[in-house]
């Protein structure tokens, strides 16, 4: 939550400027929060199950900050009509959003802003505990569990289970729709998961990538194949796609 130097604190150590890594790229935490904020659609022209980007109201470099009140969720193409003429949409903006622009923010401000806004949504949705990295790890080691993203998350519950199986899954935003004029075959729709039996008896499951109506045939691509042109008939539809993508044992 806060900026500090450890290996200052621990090892006396003051690492050379050039070593620390800086990003370039807006924090996560602000960007998930101004697109939560504005109902998950473009505040410019209203679509939504399209690609979204967090715009600068005040551009960066007139020293517009990084923070939730002077960012505003655009689609990719409304976006790209305010490049290199943001102050023409800048009092809109803040009017839409009732905001303004707050400067003289540090770091640890900066990374803060869209953790609050976060965990003032959760709190609104009930009783919200908060915990640190290092509890987790300290429950890790006494469960004598490995790391890993699910193994963390029961750490946190501090509720210790009799196994630990969990499934992982990986979340894969839509980026855009397809341009495709066939949107079906036979009721299967792109990126619906679905599974096939070749003839060796090997089965796959995987989300669907192509379509192919004349031949009544459809590509999907699963963990470990890429399955071309197989019968839309003899596929078992497992789950219709609606807006996210959730990907099973990814890494």
């Amino acid at each position: 939550d806060v900026s500090v130097d450890i290996r200052a604190l621990t090892d006396g150590y003051k690492p050379y400027r050039w070593q620390y890594q800086k990003s370039n790229r807006l924090d996560e935490n602000i960007r998930k929060a101004a697109i939560l904020r504005d109902g998950s659609k473009c505040m410019e022209c209203g679509r939504a199950n399209c690609r979204l980007e967090v715009h600068h109201i005040k551009p960066r470099r007139r020293n517009g900050s990084n923070t939730l009140d002077n960012l505003i969720t655009l689609c990719e193409s409304c976006h790209q009509k305010t490049e290199g003429q943001e102050e023409l949409y800048m009092d809109r903006y803040f009017s839409l959003l009732k905001s303004s622009d707050h400067k003289n923010l540090n770091y640890a401000q900066h990374v803060m802003i869209g953790k609050k806004w976060l965990r003032k949504q959760l709190s609104n949705l009930g009783v919200l505990y908060l915990t640190n990295g290092g509890d987790t790890a300290n429950k890790r080691i006494d469960w004598n569990v490995e790391k890993s993203h699910a193994n963390d998350a029961v750490c946190i519950t501090d509720l210790q289970p009799d196994t630990y199986d969990m499934k992982e899954w990986a979340i894969k935003p839509m980026r855009r729709k397809s341009k495709a004029k066939t949107d079906n075959v036979l009721g299967i729709r792109h990126r619906d998961l679905v599974e096939y039996t070749f003839k060796n008896g090997e089965t796959h499951r995987g989300y669907v990538t192509a379509l192919y109506p004349e031949q009544k045939a459809i590509n999907f691509q699963s963990p470990t194949k890429h399955c071309k042109k197989v019968n839309a008939r003899k596929c078992k539809l497992l789950w219709k796609y609606s807006k996210i993508y959730w990907f099973e044992n990814a890494s």
